[in-house]
């Protein structure tokens, strides 16, 4: 995103957080067409925000919701960090766990031959000195 649209994105968060987290669709379209925004932006922007379910929008409302009111605490372009950490700690975990399978796919069959020999030597152990106790 530009630097224009993120300025969008907390004037917006930030004027509905001002309105004790809920505002009506006309007041907030007069406000951002107070700001000078060019339109299109101020429309990407929104969308974006409702699609990143930061925002409740109704008929007449318009809401944030907790993940909302946090971005708005944080600052959007703050907000928009902390996701892409999220998303690449995510990819990061996801390649350990890939990573993680393939050895567990390669080390069962060996690790599980091993296992039934060493039970099959320890019963046959087991019994033979049995045998030598007994008799």
């Amino acid at each position: 995103m530009t630097d224009e649209q993120i300025k969008i994105g907390n004037a917006i968060l930030q004027y509905i957080s001002e309105k004790k987290g809920y505002c009506s669709n006309a007041d907030l379209s007069e406000y951002l067409s107070d700001g000078n925004f060019d339109r299109f932006d101020v429309m990407f922007v929104k969308n974006r925000i409702q699609e990143q379910d930061l925002l409740n929008e109704r008929e007449v409302m318009t809401t944030l919701n907790t993940k909302g009111s946090m971005a708005a605490k944080m600052g959007y372009s703050a907000y928009l960090n902390y996701l892409e950490k999220k998303v690449k700690e995510k990819e990061a975990k996801d390649h350990r766990d890939a990573v993680m399978s393939k050895w567990q796919i390669v080390i069962f069959w060996p690790m599980f031959v091993f296992a039934t020999a060493g039970t099959f030597f320890g019963i046959v152990s087991f019994i033979w000195q049995l045998l030598k106790w007994l008799g």
